[in-house]
């Protein structure tokens, strides 16, 4: 058997089930004879959940590159401390970060209480005390990454457009037009056009969603409290589904 390639869904400031996701893949690739396993992460690192400070403390450890042969990929949730930086969130922009797609939790795992202030002054503020070492790590993700018969990104892609014309917008947003080939005799179709099968995040289910042509990996960890994080193992055709539980199926 071939080492597998692991993925890990969508994070979303919750470093506990990280961790133990993060031994249970390294527990098993260790039963496969793999020392080092090569580990997918498709982005969506902040927001919604108690402690995205947390979560990058983690990431940028020197732990991790250790344990594993890590891929980071950038998600739509991560590129807002970025923009932040730049000056390019609009008012509009910070309201909906802020008060409806969980920032104002980020904020918070940093020490800023957006009660005390107004949401400009916040993410001033918030922008000011980003260690380096997150804002590099942010700075470096990568929009997708490809291996033999694979392709990753955050959100998945765009049917219309080959896998190396995808606009940014597909890979952090997604196209909903890929859900119109979840059908046993289309999924085929997509996946020989694409010469790869998607594995993303982004798009929440309750359990990881497979298909011939795509594999959602985001099973909802940081909404409502949820800390129900997945991953997944691929090995050629066979996946397997690892959880923050150390379940794996």
């Amino acid at each position: 058997m071939a080492a597998p390639i692991y993925a890990i869904g969508d994070i979303h400031g919750c470093p506990n089930p990280l961790r133990r996701l993060l031994d249970t893949i390294a527990a098993d690739a260790a039963g496969l004879g793999v020392s080092k396993p090569q580990v997918v992460f498709l982005g969506d690192y902040i927001d919604r959940g108690p402690d995205s400070k947390g979560v990058l403390d983690l990431l940028v450890a020197s732990e991790i590159g250790e344990r594993f042969d890590a891929i980071f990929l950038l998600g739509n949730h991560d590129l807002m401390p970025i923009e932040a930086a730049k000056k390019r969130l609009t008012a509009n922009d910070l309201h909906i970060w802020l008060a409806i797609n969980g920032g104002a939790e980020t904020l918070e795992s940093y020490g800023i209480d957006l009660r005390r202030q107004g949401q400009d002054q916040a993410v001033r503020q918030f922008v000011e005390v980003l260690p380096a070492a997150h804002r590099r790590f942010l700075g470096d993700l990568h929009l997708s990454w490809s291996a033999p018969g694979l392709f990753f990104s955050h959100a998945g892609a765009d049917p219309e457009k080959a896998l190396d014309a995808q606009p940014p917008e597909a890979l952090l947003y997604g196209d909903r037009a890929m859900f119109e080939f979840d059908h046993d005799w289309l999924a085929p179709k997509l996946r020989e056009k694409f010469g790869a099968r998607l594995v993303h995040g982004h798009w929440s289910t309750k359990v990881v969603d497979v298909w011939p042509h795509r594999i959602s990996v985001d099973t909802g960890c940081g909404w409502r409290g949820s800390e129900n994080l997945s991953a997944v193992s691929i090995d050629g055709d066979d996946v397997r589904v690892l959880t923050a539980e150390g379940g794996a199926r």
